[in-house]
């Protein structure tokens, strides 16, 4: 593959458009260079001055001009497997002729495409404001963008200056006009469009923060507002993150205990492009869309190059360095291009091994909490509110549009994607309240979800003493959280030195649960000596000699639960608590008639409420999420965080 590019100074300067051509071991029909395939969205057709929509299938000839809308794509198809790609918002000329060894030719006059062939020889070379590209002689691929430049994907490229220099870009390389004027379409016929450097700026504590210069061998602390450019590297320490503005639009996060290098960045007024390697640990990327300017950051890891790009409203990937030639890729807004050309839509994550492959797309984080569109639900957290999944009817065609806002009016939006499932797992919401709406068939399903902190669970009255007369009557004590503690109290009998005091429980009167002399009027009873149950109690008064002087009632006591819960009580574990061993135990009430699910299983309850059970522990912070489900369809969720050693 070939190209001849015109690179000039930093001064301003145009760079003409080369033709791109085919050559195809069958010859085509008379006047038929190439055929349209795979439309999605609005594309149109234009020959001469007459203007159509595209179709699957038609025939292009000498001077026909592909355009494709907002969101919409096609593909220009030649013989002999070679192919072009078009994205959205760009056009394609057809011309028959081209390059110095093709005979048929076309030109991309605006917007990107992604050009392969599958190297059998029949060639074809595109036209483009950096220079000519020919392919087909060897397996190979190329992005290309009349805003952002050449990048290659598979194979190598040649590029030849006017001064008749040469160098070769391999996969993975890039190649942009910084500083120069490429002349294009626009309002203004000789508008030009410059180009100029991105200024990175770094947001440190000093301490944390290390920058290696361009050219340089050492590392050096960094200023607590560093000044950063292309060739220049940071890595961060083990104890903190740092932060990296890019120009006014992008920014990256750091990790700690990562290397990232800076290769280069430049914006115009409608866009703008940075390049990065991460040689280890992990960076977040994120980038704010700003009157639908283009922000794209790459970044090279393991030796793969993951370009990264706002969905509606802004980006934030995270790449990580993961060892043996991997690295692991994950998008909570905007989309990130593999270097297979797949595209990972917001919510998911993929892996990229060292062989060059990807796994397939994962959702981003496991989430046991589902809010469904047309739902309020609701969500009460002891610490940081975990991932939910955003889930709604797979009606219509995709893609569907989700928005996520802090007011009803979707002024505020903190999420707008585009995604081509009916499901978007987030993990970044926090607390407050949120309203969200997803587009089915043309109309807005609207839904919303209110993050708060769990209510504290303790019952004031818990430890009140329940204070019972021998009266002869049968008295039931009711309780909710722990078991009562009660105070049986009787009347004293003149000479009387001591009372005796039985408790039986019912059907056991031959062996009392409780016999005890005192010699006061009561006998306490501390929380847990009586269990939920029904019970007998009586008091005989004993003399000095241990006569018998009178003996009392024969008394009913019935201990017996109390559900008077609204929705759930968790009564263990504790908020926070640290457990040890492979499960732990959690417990509690949820209101009668309902369901209860814990990290997605549902919980078996007894015939008031109660619930006991043993869930898995995962070392480290683990989230228990509670679902409630009343008898009327309400749904809860209820987290509670736990430290496992």
């Amino acid at each position: 593959m070939r190209v001849a590019s015109r690179v000039g100074t930093p001064t301003r300067q145009a760079i003409g458009l080369a033709w791109l051509a085919v050559v195809t071991a069958c010859r085509p029909a008379p006047d038929t260079l190439a055929t349209l395939a795979q439309l999605a969205g609005d594309v149109s057709l234009r020959r001469g001055e007459a203007i159509a929509a595209g179709k699957n299938g038609a025939r292009l000839i000498d001077g026909d001009l592909v355009t494709t809308g907002a969101d919409s794509s096609a593909v220009v198809d030649f013989s002999g497997g070679n192919t072009i790609r078009l994205g959205p918002n760009s056009s394609l000329v057809v011309k028959r002729t081209g390059g110095a060894t093709a005979k048929l030719g076309v030109v991309l006059t605006a917007g990107s495409a992604h050009a392969a062939s599958s190297g059998t020889g029949m060639r074809f070379s595109l036209g483009t404001p950096y220079g000519m590209i020919e392919l087909g002689q060897s397996a190979s691929a190329v992005d290309v963008s009349t805003q952002q430049g050449l990048t290659v994907r598979l194979g190598s490229i040649e590029v030849t200056a006017l001064d008749g220099t040469k160098s070769v870009l391999e996969t993975g390389n890039s190649m942009t006009a910084a500083g120069l004027v490429v002349r294009l379409e626009t309002k203004k016929a000789d508008a030009p469009r410059v180009l100029a450097p991105l200024n990175f700026v770094l947001l440190a504590n000093p301490g944390q923060v290390q920058v290696r210069r361009a050219n340089e061998t050492a590392w050096k602390k960094a200023d607590k507002r560093d000044i950063l450019a292309a060739g220049d590297a940071l890595r961060t320490r083990k104890a903190g993150r740092t932060r990296l503005q890019v120009g006014t639009t992008a920014a990256i996060v750091i990790e700690p205990e990562s290397e990232l290098a800076l290769q280069s960045g430049e914006h115009a007024a409608d866009s703008s492009h940075s390049r990065y390697e991460l040689n280890a640990g992990s960076a977040s990327f994120e980038a704010d869309r700003i009157d639908k300017a283009a922000v794209v950051h790459e970044v090279t890891v393991a030796g793969k190059t993951v370009k990264i790009e706002a969905g509606d409203l802004a980006a934030r990937v995270q790449v990580s360095a993961i060892g043996k030639g991997r690295a692991d890729v994950e998008v909570r807004s905007g989309q990130a291009t593999l270097p297979n050309g797949e595209i990972i839509e917001a919510g998911k994550a993929a892996t990229l091994e060292a062989d060059g492959k990807a796994s397939a797309p994962r959702p981003l984080a496991a989430a046991f909490i589902e809010l469904k569109a047309g739902n309020a639900t609701e969500l009460r957290a002891s610490g940081t509110p975990p991932p939910v999944r955003f889930t709604w009817p797979a009606k219509g065609a995709a893609p569907y549009t989700l928005e996520v806002a802090l007011d009803a009016g979707f002024n505020k939006r903190v999420l707008a994607e585009e995604v081509h499932e009916n499901a978007l797992v987030s993990d970044e919401l926090r607390y407050g309240k949120y309203f969200w709406r997803v587009r089915l068939e043309g109309a807005w399903v609207a839904g919303s979800v209110d993050v708060a902190h769990a209510r504290d669970n303790e019952c004031p009255t818990c430890k009140r003493r329940n204070i019972i007369d021998d009266s002869g009557e049968n008295t039931v004590v009711y309780f909710q959280k722990t078991l009562p503690a009660i105070t049986l109290r009787f009347a004293a009998v003149p000479g009387a030195s001591s009372y005796g005091v039985k408790v039986f429980a019912d059907g056991s009167f031959d062996t009392p649960k409780i016999d005890e002399k005192t010699n006061e009027t009561s006998l306490a009873l501390e929380s847990g000596r009586l269990s939920e149950g029904r019970y007998f109690w009586l008091v005989r008064a004993v003399d000095a000699a241990g006569k018998e002087l009178s003996s009392g009632h024969m008394n009913g006591l019935t201990v017996a639960y109390d559900n008077a819960v609204q929705d759930i009580e968790i009564r263990a574990p504790r908020p926070g608590a640290k457990v040890s061993g492979e499960t732990l135990t959690t417990e509690g009430v949820v209101a009668l008639a309902s369901k209860l699910f814990v990290n997605g299983k549902q919980v078996q309850l007894d015939a008031k409420g109660r619930f006991r059970q043993t869930v898995p522990v995962s070392h480290g912070l683990m989230q228990l999420v509670y679902r409630t489900i009343e008898q009327n369809g309400v749904e809860r969720y209820y987290v509670r965080d736990v430290y496992a050693k």
